[in-house]
């Protein structure tokens, strides 16, 4: 390959990467913040938007985890915390070897709280320290589930999705 032609596809290539990253940014400007609005995890809820890994695909009412961990980033503007996040969630059981779900709950990668999930959709709270904000401009919030499973591998029915919880609903407000 002559240099002329290896500098054209340098600059080629330079000039798709500054395009991606400068159409990331713009992206990430544009998202306005979450606080105070509620993110329906159901059809139409636009919750796709905010799910960066570990979802499955939308179903009428919810979204189920895929996996034992689910990652959310949330824009909060810049706001300061603390913050309250409330959400409902239901969890997948299996009695009698699997009569809750573990959910521990991460915020910007430091452990919360743990709940423990039951197949009846349920109301679940939490407070976030203003330290654990630190003044960022999102909320990386992260459900491991370590004991999902697939209902398949329980004999419930052949779907082989390995699933923790399905989310209906969050809603990120300041606290105090």
């Amino acid at each position: 390959m002559s240099t002329i032609w290896k500098r054209a596809r340098s600059y080629r290539l330079l000039s798709w990467g500054l395009v991606a990253s400068i159409a990331g940014l713009l992206a990430a400007c544009g998202q306005r913040s979450v606080v105070g609005h509620q993110i329906q995890f159901g059809e139409g809820g636009g919750s796709e938007g905010y799910r960066t890994s570990g979802w499955s695909h939308t179903e009428e009412r919810f979204t189920w985890t895929e996996g034992k961990s689910a990652k959310l980033s949330l824009p909060i503007g810049g706001e300061n915390g603390p913050f309250n996040l409330k959400m409902t969630l239901a969890a997948f059981t299996h009695a009698p070897d699997l009569p809750s779900q573990p959910v521990e709950v991460f915020v910007n990668g430091q452990k919360l709280t743990e709940w423990q999930g039951s197949s009846n959709p349920a109301e679940y709270q939490l407070t976030i320290p203003a330290d654990v904000v630190k003044g960022g401009r999102t909320l990386e919030i992260e459900f491991r589930t370590p004991k999902a499973t697939s209902p398949r591998s329980v004999g419930l029915n052949e779907d082989g999705r390995v699933l923790g919880v399905c989310l209906l609903w969050l809603e990120l407000t300041k606290s105090g």
